[in-house]
């Protein structure tokens, strides 16, 4: 008897190799704009939580202390503890949390103790507010204006802005809006 070979084909041929990267293709090019979208939505999420994290900061630290602690829009500078003056309304450089004990409300004064720094990434949404600083008395309500903050994205996908608006007594509520 002969010895027979069996002919195994192992492996992809061409057109099934072809077709398998034309599919990826399509799923990659459908799916990204999604992508796009859910991040740049948590990224507004993020910036939204940390802001509000500031004033529930703040708000706590005035009442333990027994002191007015305010947050400011913070000026350019990587490592500024300097607070925006003038009439600027964007927060785009970050906001400082600050006990504000000494001299001027809502400028870092010497011996005015920075509690907490945060800086906006450059991927985060745009911060305008209707002020400069916001400021909680030693009883935690709000000892000065009360703001409202807009937080705009770049590419926005249905109610992808976020409004935070404070109440009289300084608590924050959010709301989102459409582009």
């Amino acid at each position: 008897m002969m010895n027979q070979s069996k002919n195994l084909q192992r492996g992809l041929s061409l057109v099934e190799l072809l077709t398998v990267v034309t599919l990826l293709g399509v799923i990659t090019a459908v799916s990204l704009p999604s992508f796009r979208a859910m991040n740049e939505s948590s990224q507004t999420v993020a910036t939204t939580n940390a802001l509000i994290g500031a004033m529930q900061l703040a708000r706590s630290e005035a009442a333990k202390r027994g002191q007015t602690v305010s947050i400011c829009a913070a000026a350019a500078g990587e490592e500024s503890h300097t607070c925006l003056s003038g009439d600027s309304t964007s927060w785009e450089h970050g906001w400082l949390v600050f006990v504000d004990a000494q001299g001027s409300r809502g400028k870092i004064d010497q011996g005015d103790q920075v509690l907490r720094m945060v800086a906006r990434a450059d991927s985060a949404p745009a911060v305008s507010a209707s002020g400069l600083y916001i400021s909680y008395a030693s009883n935690g309500l709000l000892n000065s204006e009360k703001l409202n903050w807009e937080l705009r994205s770049s590419q926005c996908i249905s109610n992808g802005h976020r409004n935070i608006a404070m109440s009289a007594a300084g608590r924050p509520s959010v709301s989102k809006v459409a582009c």
